[in-house]
């Protein structure tokens, strides 16, 4: 199953870089919009001299706006066609799949159940498929982005400080869900099992 997954994702893997780049600048350009309009504030203590200066701020801020605007719709589109198409693929290759079965391996199983497992396994791969390229990604990218510019614009040690307690923070809960689901299944397990 693994193999036909990577297979399926190999086949979009131009579509998910390209989904990758404007995802990272769609991030960049969310950070511009602050610092363009904290210069037009600072001009405005002297409206009078500084009127051309904000009136292109000011145009400059609606231009990347709708950049910002059109790569989101780019880069949610995308998102949509391959997670879809990651599910077709997937829905096609496990059909055949299920073709090539005998019948002896599956006549104690009922058509609805066969399908119903079929369709929940597909859908899950392609929310896993979604939520990795999309919640992953830019999480990711926001981080960098967020670790470059308070690098860039403030201090190196106070981005440190600000940032290490979020990683710990990060590691510690991703410990304590493994734990908990592991912990949830044995339950469920021990609930479950045969007497």
């Amino acid at each position: 199953m693994k193999k036909v997954i990577i297979d399926t994702l190999k086949k979009y893997k131009w579509k998910i870089i390209l989904q990758l780049v404007l995802l990272a600048f769609d991030i960049y350009l969310l950070t511009c919009p602050a610092k363009i309009i904290g210069i037009i504030i600072d001009y405005l203590n002297d409206i009078e001299a500084n009127r051309e200066l904000i009136l292109n701020n000011i145009y400059f801020l609606l231009g990347i706006c709708a950049v910002y605007l059109l790569t989101r719709i780019v880069w949610k589109y995308l998102e949509v066609y391959i997670s879809r198409g990651v599910e077709k693929d997937l829905k096609a290759k496990l059909f055949e799949r299920f073709l090539k079965l005998k019948i002896k391996e599956i006549q104690n199983i009922k058509n609805g159940e066969i399908m119903s497992y079929f369709v929940k396994d597909t859908n899950e791969i392609r929310s896993t498929v979604y939520r990795i390229i999309s919640h992953g990604s830019r999480t990711i990218f926001t981080f960098i982005i967020v670790i470059f510019q308070m690098a860039r614009g403030v201090n190196v040690q106070l981005t440190l400080a600000t940032l290490c307690p979020i990683l710990i923070v990060s590691f510690v809960v991703v410990k304590l869900k493994k734990y908990v689901e592991i912990n949830f299944k044995k339950a469920q397990d021990t609930f479950t099992r045969d007497v």
